[in-house]
């Protein structure tokens, strides 16, 4: 009962955030290149990539049935695709991680990892773990005290308050995910409660939490304090 109601936790916090990066994403793009810029090859690293990926965008553009979509498809046929801030509502995370990480344009890249106050190589590996997070919770998968394979880049700026959070020997088990999720929730929106939901889930079943990569000082990092 505990992992499937840390699961549905997880996945609370992942739909926030992919909300929050696909508006960064669009806003940044569009703002730095235009509306379609995100249809242009010179912006991307890997054309083999882009292509799955843009495969991959116009399956879905084609098979959705949101209004906004549909009005689309009847206004325009020029260019075939819409706007990104349109084209980014279809996109699952996943392939959001992998537009992001195939980007060519170092200003985008960074303006979005700043504003959760990361650098880009974080961010990517970010949303890669946190896509594959979010598969593992939908199809069910046992989650608390998991050893993770797609493991997380942890910061390492010391001038970050960010940093001290983490456990380094622990980096494939849950709890730098947390610390991850706490802390872009809280960029977010500073007033969540998603910190209170998850020690109030824990309080409720007898959990070794040190199975999940906790260290034992946790209490006094930062970032399970506010």
């Amino acid at each position: 009962m505990f992992d499937k109601k840390l699961r549905l936790l997880l996945l609370n916090a992942i739909e926030r955030i992919e909300v929050s990066v696909r508006t960064q994403w669009a806003y940044h793009f569009a703002h730095t290149h235009g509306a379609h810029a995100y249809l242009d090859k010179k912006f991307y690293l890997d054309l083999d990539q882009l292509s799955d990926n843009m495969t991959k965008l116009k399956d879905e553009f084609e098979r959705s049935k949101e209004v906004f979509i549909t009005h689309y498809k009847k206004t325009y046929n020029d260019p075939s695709m819409p706007p990104i801030w349109v084209a980014c509502e279809i996109m699952s995370l996943g392939l959001l991680s992998k537009y992001y990480s195939n980007l060519n344009s170092r200003k985008v890249l960074d303006a979005i990892a700043n504003t959760y106050f990361l650098n880009k190589t974080v961010m990517k590996s970010l949303l890669h773990h946190l896509a594959h997070i979010r598969n593992l919770c939908a199809h069910h998968s046992r989650i608390w005290n998991r050893d993770f394979k797609i493991k997380i880049k942890i910061p390492k700026s010391k001038s970050l308050k960010l940093t001290p959070n983490f456990n380094t020997k622990e980096r494939s088990k849950l709890y730098n995910t947390l610390v991850f999720l706490i802390h872009l929730m809280d960029v977010i929106n500073p007033s969540n409660k998603w910190r209170e939901r998850l020690f109030h889930l824990i309080d409720e079943h007898n959990i070794n939490i040190s199975s999940m990569g906790f260290p034992d000082n946790y209490m006094d990092l930062d970032i399970w304090k506010s």
